[in-house]
Parts: structure tokens; sequence; C-alpha cells
């Protein structure tokens, strides 16, 4: 115990007769509430408790992205709206002018396809393979393709 620096928590408090049989083993004494050893009178055997304190894994945070779903777009529609919405633009400045264009195009856009905002959990990250693991694979594959021609244990020996 003391190579892997656990230590004891309850120390000389026997739970059956003279003898501690039942102990638990920690290596961070600051998570500990309360411990002990408690006499329910059922038995010649005693409880032993720990409570400790921890704290709650975070969730992962959803990731939320805003985007037009275009699967169900009606091209006459939005055809028909562009038609019917007034360009005009008093501006001489060419960046204005491009400015409201996008601007009436991005109205036409949102009457037609709405934006959505879609939700989700990243998954975690596979881990990359070494190229030991790549070749051992490949290793177990020769072998259960020998061993599926003849079905004997003499192909899986190493």
């Amino acid at each position: 115990m003391r190579k892997y620096y656990y230590g004891k928590i309850i120390e000389g408090d026997p739970t059956r007769g003279d003898a501690l049989i039942d102990f638990f083993i920690i290596n961070n004494e600051s998570l500990l509430n309360n411990f002990g050893v408690l006499d329910p009178n059922l038995s010649d055997h005693k409880l032993s408790f720990v409570g400790f304190q921890y704290e709650k894994k975070q969730k992962k945070q959803k990731t939320r992205i805003e985007c037009r779903n275009y699967n169900k777009l009606n091209y006459d529609l939005l055809a028909r709206e562009i038609v019917k919405s007034e360009f005009t633009s008093d501006e001489t400045n060419v960046d204005s002018k491009v400015a409201a264009f996008s601007s009436e195009c991005l109205k036409c856009y949102n009457s037609v396809v709405p934006k959505t905002v879609l939700s989700f959990v990243p998954k975690c990250k596979t881990p990359s393979f070494t190229q030991t693991t790549i070749d051992s694979m490949k290793y177990r594959n020769e072998l259960r393709k020998l061993w599926s021609k003849c079905k004997t244990d003499y192909n899986w020996q190493l």
C-alpha cells in the first residue's frame, strides 16, 4: 500500500470479533466527509462506512448550429419572391449597392427557407491507431482467414 501512496482510514476499530475484516483504501483523504464502524446489532459483524464528496461530471455542452434546410426548397416560390421584390438603390458606391442587393436576397431566402437551429452533442474523437496496432490487426485478420479455411486451434497459435 505504501508503494502506491494508499492509506487505511479505519484504524483499529474491529468489525468482527477482534479483527478488522472490512477496510477501505484511499489515495486522496481530502475527499472524505466521514467514516467509521457502526454496530447494527443484527449479527456479529459490524458495518464499516465511508462518506466522501465528489463532483458531478459535467454534461457535454450541446453545439448549436444555425442553418437552412434546402431539402424541401420550392425553387419556383423562391424565383417568384425574387421577381416580386423591388430592388432600387440610390447609392453610387458599388459596395453599398452589393450590400443592398444582398439584403434583398436575404429577405427572400428568409421568407422561403427560414433558418433553423440544430443542436447536437459532439462525439469523442477516436484514438489514433499506432503502426503497431495496425500491424497487429492485419496479423489477426490473416489468422482469422486461415482459421475460416481450416477451423483448428493450430492457426491461432502464436
